[in-house]
């Protein structure tokens, strides 16, 4: 193949492979950002499905057009690209328009097949190399967006329990960012 002439379907969904690389997409972002907002795919702990799986679904139940998220971090710790930075997502209604959106795949800390998974939903099925990432991100983020808010999907709509694990106490453990639900909406 002559690399000059990927396509734009060949290119989506690749992987951000170095924290470097990650800052430099995250520079490029040229329209008003304020906050990223945190997801789950609420999937189960032994299915590690990606950036094209999300896709299909969201295509499928929610009848949009591409994934809604820009980034989604596999159970490995692996940074996928969804949903290209410069477009506006499809994740959280009212806040598309201002945000960056990241999804982690889990959400139910039990194998497919387990009856009643719902009583399994728990941050628990998320995993450190998940977390790791997740940092990375976020000081990406930061470092782009200094004045920008992480929240979790659960801060901005409450009936959603997604990401599952209070994003604001953890940025504010981790990165020393403080600020209230209240700021962010």
């Amino acid at each position: 193949m002559n690399l000059s002439t990927v396509t734009e379907e060949q290119s989506r969904f690749t992987f951000v492979s170095s924290i470097e690389e990650l800052e430099g997409v995250m520079s490029k972002v040229d329209r008003n950002v304020e906050r990223m907002i945190v997801h789950w795919t609420e999937t189960n702990s032994n299915r590690n499905i990606g950036a094209r799986d999300i896709e299909e679904y969201q295509k499928e139940t929610s009848g949009l057009s591409s994934i809604g998220y820009h980034l989604v971090i596999l159970r490995d710790g692996s940074i996928q690209r969804g949903r290209e930075l410069e477009r506006i997502g499809e994740h959280t209604p009212s806040y598309d328009d201002t945000s960056i959106g990241v999804v982690f795949v889990g959400g139910i800390n039990a194998p497919s097949g387990t009856l009643s998974p719902e009583n399994f939903i728990s941050p628990l099925s998320l995993t450190r190399a998940q977390f790791n990432s997740f940092d990375h991100i976020c000081r990406a983020f930061f470092h782009r967006f200094d004045g920008g808010y992480v929240v979790g999907h659960n801060d901005l709509d409450p009936l959603e329990l997604d990401p599952g694990f209070d994003v604001i106490d953890y940025v504010q453990s981790r990165f020393g960012k403080t600020y209230t639900i209240e700021d962010v909406r």
